[in-house]
């Protein structure tokens, strides 16, 4: 006989619950139907593995979100116990640091069911690493303190967990006390959610001590919880546990039965513990129904999810049951070597069971690779636990190959003696009267239920023939005026597509309008500036010239110099030239929209011309900057006009000899431009504010630029602007 696997699955109303049951799921006979069914559940597995690891990854974060914020202390103590259980298979170390931590706060703020809650958690934790007697110790620390102050919901909640890690021990009866108890409880208080969980880990605690009817009893209590609240789970839950029930007593075509109830809400459910253990039940539900060769592929299948999902009991469990299967199948020495493996992880999981039964598919494989002493060894190994455990199933195992194992080597009295035990067994574990009695308590459900379904089908019917006609006039209604809407909604998206359209003709046709209007409006300035101005500037240059030649009168200057009429006209024709030349660059500014600097630097040189052919050398200009830099015209005329104050300042109050024109590539997007002179200079705290200075400084913070300048008395002065680009 195979070992179905066992499985510990977390469930909650308040707070996380572990359920304690078996599994064992069936398979199709058809062979097209067992690839179709294999196919589905590969991708069932994969679905669900996916969606729930992604799930439980936001839950994580979502509490650590909450936790993050400023919340109450009791509310903190509820956070950090949901967080320590979501990450209780995932991080044990975590899940034990924030359990401790909402014991801590509970402590301090008297907040008793945060503490027994936290307890619990802690005593999860130790669970999972095997330490049972340090989880046994936190446990009861928790249901002492639910106790003491009257927690009824959260005693319960102790009792149900304690009990399951009694029952992992063998502990059967006091597992049983404490289920009971619970059960009290969550009777009392009608709460269906936990009830449904409890009657099963019950029901099971019934199986393991051999009281099969009560174990029936209790499961058919949870099944029908379940059915009420379309709960896939926990009917899937249910059927597997009825159907070990049946297993244990050897009727393996009744388990077959229930397994078969079972698969589909099982798949229904997602849930990856529930999943994995099922591949593992399907495989050695084929093993006791001596069919090997289908057991195969799901047992391999349910190792592959047990490890990745790392329970070392379950992955035990499978490990014999795939030793098993090799046994039956004559591998021998993959057997043996599937058997080794398994002791190897039941003891690093402490569960003594799965250890025996590794023990006994040692022994088959070693006696059938004719290594008897061996075989003896692991035999008397798995008898001595079986007796220590007192299962009956284990026990049949063991008399049954050990029989068949002493008859091989040729002690036919050994083998004799093992005979009688295992029938003596037989007829006490199993016999006609007691399988009659398991199944009249299912049977007499099943009719029930059938009969409440047929009823309920009836009125059902009845009631649909009524609705039918009222229906089918309430669909032409509604047809009739989703295709209105349809139409109208399809009418109203015509027309905003439309008149979108058309207000975006209408916005560029605006926009290339005031762009036409504004290059107008430029050739006009341009042109009345050099046609009108420019015409009368050029005019009154040439008359000057031409008085010039003709007048040599003398006057006094507003200095009381004497002055001739050649200075005053030579006065007035330099500054004619030089209005006509600044007329000139304006100009030039205003009919383009952006320039290279190259281009600016040659308008410089033209600026200072004529102060460089009265005073060759006082100006030098100098660039690093690359040539092909491009300006904005609004920037270029506000870095000319800066130069050009600069100079003149620099030449006609300050007394230059020396001005020099640096042009420099700054930081990131900068351009930088340094007038620098050796003049007189000035205090800047003195003169800091003239006109000149705000005029240049106004300009370079309009071009988003910075000004920068640094003077001295007799020390000369320097301006730096340094604009973007």
């Amino acid at each position: 006989m195979c070992k179905s696997a066992k499985i510990a699955v977390g469930n909650s109303a308040d707070r996380p619950l572990h359920l304690d049951l078996f599994l064992t799921l069936t398979f199709l006979k058809h062979k097209d139907n067992r690839i179709i069914m294999r196919f589905l559940l590969i991708i069932m597995t994969a679905l669900c593995a996916a969606f729930g690891v992604a799930a439980q990854s936001d839950k994580v974060d979502s509490l650590k979100r909450e936790l993050g914020k400023k919340v109450h202390d009791t509310t903190q103590v509820n956070i950090l116990n949901d967080l320590s259980y979501e990450l209780s298979e995932l991080d044990t170390v975590q899940a034990r640091k924030y359990a401790q931590q909402a014991l801590a706060k509970a402590q301090k703020s008297n907040y008793y069911k945060g503490m027994a809650e936290a307890n619990y958690n802690i005593a999860y934790v130790y669970t999972l690493l095997y330490q049972k007697n340090v989880a046994s110790a936190y446990y009861q620390k928790g249901i002492e303190i639910s106790k003491k102050h009257s927690i009824q919901k959260t005693l319960a909640l102790g009792y149900q967990d304690y009990a399951i890690l009694l029952k992992s021990d063998g502990k059967f009866k006091e597992a049983l006390s404490k289920n009971l108890e619970a059960v009290k409880i969550y009777e009392a208080l009608r709460d269906s959610a936990h009830l449904v969980l409890i009657y099963t880990n019950t029901g099971n605690c019934y199986s393991n001590l051999k009281l099969s009817e009560l174990a029936i009893a209790y499961h058919i209590k949870s099944l029908k919880i379940s059915q009420q609240r379309n709960n896939n789970a926990g009917i899937a839950r249910t059927y597997n546990n009825i159907g070990i029930v049946y297993e244990r007593n050897g009727s393996f075509e009744k388990a077959h039965e229930n397994y078969l109830k079972a698969l589909q809400p099982a798949i229904a459910s997602g849930k990856k513990n529930l999943i994995a253990g099922s591949n593992g039940n399907i495989g050695s539900s084929f093993v006791n129904l001596k069919q090997p060769q289908k057991a195969l592929p799901y047992i391999k299948t349910a190792i592959k999810q047990e490890e990745a999902l790392g329970n070392k009991v379950r992955i035990g469990l499978n490990l014999n049951n795939i030793a098993a299967v090799y046994n039956d199948l004559q591998q021998y020495q993959n057997a043996l070597d599937a058997s080794i493996r398994g002791m190897e992880v039941a003891k690093e999981a402490d569960d003594q069971e799965s250890l025996a039964y590794a023990h006994l598919t040692a022994a088959t494989a070693a006696a059938g690779l004719k290594k008897y002493q061996a075989a003896k060894v692991y035999m008397d190994t798995a008898y001595s636990q079986a007796k220590a455990l007192n299962i009956s199933a284990l026990l049949l195992a063991v008399y049954e190959q050990s029989a068949r194992l002493y008859k091989n080597s040729g002690d036919f009295k050994t083998a004799n003696g093992f005979n009688e035990l295992l029938g003596s067994l037989k007829d006490s574990t199993y016999n006609a009267e007691k399988h009659a009695q398991i199944a009249a308590l299912q049977e007499q459900y099943d009719s029930q239920r059938k009969d409440k379904l047929l009823t309920e089908s009836e009125l059902a019917a009845a009631k649909n023939k009524i609705q039918i006609a009222g229906k089918n006039r309430m669909l032409l209604i509604s047809a009739i005026v989703v295709v209105s809407l349809i139409f109208l909604i399809l009418l109203v998206v015509r027309n905003m597509k439309l008149q979108r359209a058309r207000l975006q003709s209408e916005k560029a046709l605006a926009a290339s309008a005031a762009e036409q209007e504004l290059l107008n409006e430029k050739l006009r300035i341009s042109g009345e500036l050099h046609d009108n101005i420019g015409s009368q500037l050029t005019f009154i240059h040439s008359s000057l010239q031409n008085l010039r030649t003709k007048n040599g009168a003398t006057g006094e200057s507003a200095t009381g110099e004497s002055v001739t009429g050649e200075d005053v006209l030579q006065e007035t024709e330099s500054l004619a030239a030089d209005t006509i030349r600044d007329l000139r660059q304006t100009v030039w500014f205003i009919n383009n929209s952006s320039f290279t600097l190259e281009d600016f630097i040659l308008r410089i040189r033209e600026f200072i011309k004529p102060s460089q052919a009265s005073n060759p050398g006082v100006i030098s200009i100098s660039s690093d900057a690359p040539g092909d830099l491009v300006l904005s015209a609004a920037k270029a005329t506000h870095l000319f006009r800066i130069v050009q104050e600069a100079v003149n300042n620099s030449i006609k109050y300050a007394g230059a000899s020396a001005i020099a024109i640096d042009i420099l590539k700054g930081e990131g997007d900068k351009l930088v431009v340094k007038i620098t002179d050796n003049g007189r200079g000035f205090d800047e705290a003195t003169k800091g504010s003239g006109f000149g200075l705000r005029s240049m400084q106004a300009r370079a913070k309009q071009s988003g630029g910075d000004f920068e300048v640094q003077s001295a008395v007799n020390k000369g002065t320097s301006i730096a602007v340094s604009i973007p680009v």
